[in-house]
């Protein structure tokens, strides 16, 4: 089992990397960092907080994101930015063109939720996002930000097998389980532009509580579509989970999904 493991970023596959910057600069608040060349790929970093995004245009592009675009699809993984004011940072986004995912504008989950505002939506390369802001402040206090958005809070997993998941995550990479629970009702079919849904949450945690957390879906309702498309890692679906610490593996993992999870962003 991996020693003090903690997300310090995540990796998305860009068919435009030029529009993707721009969609992350102008849409989402995010600042550059850099742009370099990897092997086979060119890769711009970006930062929102503390954290970072790599967007990632491979020198031989792979498949777009695949059909069905749903929110329980088994390939589905978003990560949600945290923001400060969640009509204000959905005002910003809508001067871009993105694709929704939740009904309408955000939506404040009912406080066996959080009470949550969030809004899911898609990038146009079509990585699921989030804007998510939070009633206690856990973002506010101490942080500033020039504008509503203030950095990524989570990134969640679509899993078949939450027993299996649990197992990789916490017993492989060393994250602690810190909660679970279910979300139903109007809100979360809103929320998720599904209807009827069911979805069963498992929070895993770094030991040190540095960082993103990850969370991991099971969505008993609606059924995902059978028979999980395979992701080749040029696919816009490749999304990478890129986390540190001591005793990683070295090599690129694949969780029981095949959600991939590396120590290097490309």
């Amino acid at each position: 089992m991996a020693s003090n493991p903690h997300i310090t970023g995540l990796t998305l596959i860009t068919n435009d990397l030029a529009r993707a910057c721009e969609f992350y600069e102008q849409a989402l608040g995010f600042d550059p960092v850099s742009s370099t060349r990897c092997a086979n790929a060119e890769v711009a970093t970006l930062r929102l907080g503390e954290e970072t995004v790599h967007l990632v245009r491979p020198d031989r592009p792979g498949k777009d994101y695949p059909q069905p675009q749903a929110a329980n699809d088994p390939w589905f993984q978003h990560f949600a930015i945290a923001v400060s004011d969640a009509a204000a940072a959905f005002e910003r986004l809508s001067r871009m063109a993105f694709t929704p995912i939740s009904r309408g504008g955000p939506i404040v989950l009912p406080p066996s939720s959080g009470s949550v505002a969030a809004y899911k939506f898609r990038d146009p390369d079509g990585h699921p996002l989030e804007l998510s802001q939070f009633p206690d402040g856990r973002w506010t206090r101490g942080r500033k930000s020039p504008g509503p958005f203030m950095g990524i809070d989570h990134t969640a997993v679509a899993v078949a097998d939450l027993d299996l998941s649990i197992a990789f995550y916490s017993g492989t990479l060393g994250f602690k389980f810190t909660g679970r629970g279910v979300n139903t009702g109007p809100t979360q079919d809103a929320l998720d532009g599904l209807d009827g849904t069911e979805v069963e949450i498992v929070v895993l945690s770094p030991p040190s509580s540095k960082g993103p957390h990850l969370e991991l879906l099971h969505y008993r309702s609606p059924r995902p579509v059978e028979g999980r498309q395979p992701v080749w890692i040029e696919d816009v679906a490749a999304t990478r989970t890129i986390i540190s610490g001591e005793d990683l593996p070295s090599a690129t993992l694949r969780d029981p999904d095949g959600h991939i999870i590396a120590t290097q962003p490309w």
